[in-house]
Parts: structure tokens; C-alpha cells; sequence
């Protein structure tokens, strides 16, 4: 079975059963569903592997972190996992214990990806150009990096460490504590930026001892 008996089935013409499979939007709705409807009937499965061929891309997009530990990545892989299969492509995990900067593009160089999203902070900008200059764009997950070829999506950490700060001092604490990881990870400074400047909103000194 293939694109061209779907054409048969459908009435229409082989580009317009590509068009239609590759989720092109210049076919009128009813050869549209007339496809979709052959398809369905004929049991077609697209080559996938042939289309990414033709496309000169692989259709996969590597996602790199150090671990998968706790809540946060429970929730952002599913998510993640559904938004590249929607825009057709495969979502491949890495996970490692990099101990270098050039580990880690070595690593994204190494894979058989389009894309690379970057849950680890420890690549330097050397080394994206280095990746970049290979034409694999990256985008980089709480890191501010403004760079070509590259994209970040940052979470406002400071207010969210600033809340909890909040609703400690309003429960009657006033001895609040701050735990974190090394403050040369973006989060993790503005995280305690956060907790330092609700403090100081009650006048209260933020301790040494407790950050």
C-alpha cells in the first residue's frame, strides 16, 4: 500500500495526498477529508523515515538533562513529549552526568537530532557557537541565553521564592531559612534574590548562615 493507491481511493492527486499527510493548509476541506477518509480505509502508514529524508532532517529533538528526579520533570516531559509529537517530530532523551562544557556539545553533536532543549546549564557560550555553526539550534530551559540559533524560556523564579517567603512571615516565622543549589545557575540566584528581598520587605536582615 502506498501514497499512490490513496490517491486512487481519494479522487485526487498524489501531491495533494502529500500535502495533506505532511499537514500542509492548501487543500480545500472536503479533498482534505477525502484523504484522511482513504487512509483510514486503506490502512496507510506514512514513511516516516522517507519524509524526514526528504525534508533533510532527521525528525527528532533531543532533550538534555542532567537527571528525571522530582515533580517538575514529571510534568515537563509528558508536556513536552505531546508538543513535539504534535509538530511531527520524536522526542529522544539524554540523560547524563556531564562533567564538561565540551561534554555536553559533544553529546548534542554526537545525536541524530534537528533540535536540542537544554535542561543543562553547564555548556558555555563557546560551545553553543560551536554546536550552532553544526546548524543544530538549541533552546535553553531557565538559562538567559541571547545568542543565534539559540531560544530560552525562562520561569520567574524570584517571585516564586518570594511568595513562599511571604506565606512563612504571615504564618509568624520569622527565622526563614534558604536552601539551594550554587547561586552560578541563573535560577538558583534569582531564587535567593527572591527570599533575600522578602526579607528585606519586613526588615529583616537576611543571615549568612541561613543561605
Amino acid at each position: 500500500m502506498n501514497i499512490k493507491d490513496v490517491a486512487q481511493r481519494a479522487g485526487v492527486s498524489i501531491s495533494t495526498v502529500s500535502n495533506v499527510l505532511n499537514g500542509r493548509r492548501n487543500v480545500s476541506p472536503e479533498k482534505t477529508q477525502a484523504v484522511m477518509r482513504a487512509a483510514e480505509e486503506l490502512n496507510y502508514i506514512p514513511n516516516v523515515n522517507a519524509q524526514m529524508m526528504k525534508r533533510h532532517g532527521t525528525g527528532n529533538i533531543g532533550l538534555f538533562l542532567s537527571h528525571v528526579e522530582g515533580p517538575y520533570y514529571a510534568a515537563l516531559m509528558p508536556a513536552l513529549f505531546y508538543f513535539c509529537a504534535k509538530a511531527g517530530y520524536a522526542l529522544l532523551i539524554y540523560v547524563n552526568d556531564f562533567h564538561t562544557s565540551r561534554d555536553v556539545a559533544q553529546a548534542v553533536l554526537s545525536c541524530n537530532i534537528d533540535g536540542a532543549i537544554m535542561l543543562n546549564g553547564l555548556i558555555t557560550e563557546e560551545d553553543i557557537r560551536l554546536v550552532n555553526q553544526r546548524g543544530i539550534p538549541m533552546v535553553f530551559m531557565d538559562r538567559n541565553i541571547r545568542m543565534p540559533g539559540t531560544g530560552c524560556v525562562l520561569i520567574d523564579n524570584g517571585s516564586g521564592t518570594h511568595e513562599q517567603v511571604e506565606y512563612l512571615y504571615h504564618t509568624g516565622h520569622r527565622r526563614i531559612a534558604y536552601f539551594g543549589v550554587s547561586n552560578a545557575m541563573l535560577f538558583s540566584a534569582e531564587r535567593k534574590r527572591g527570599y533575600q528581598m522578602s526579607l528585606l520587605k519586613h526588615g529583616i536582615t537576611p543571615r549568612e548562615e541561613d543561605c
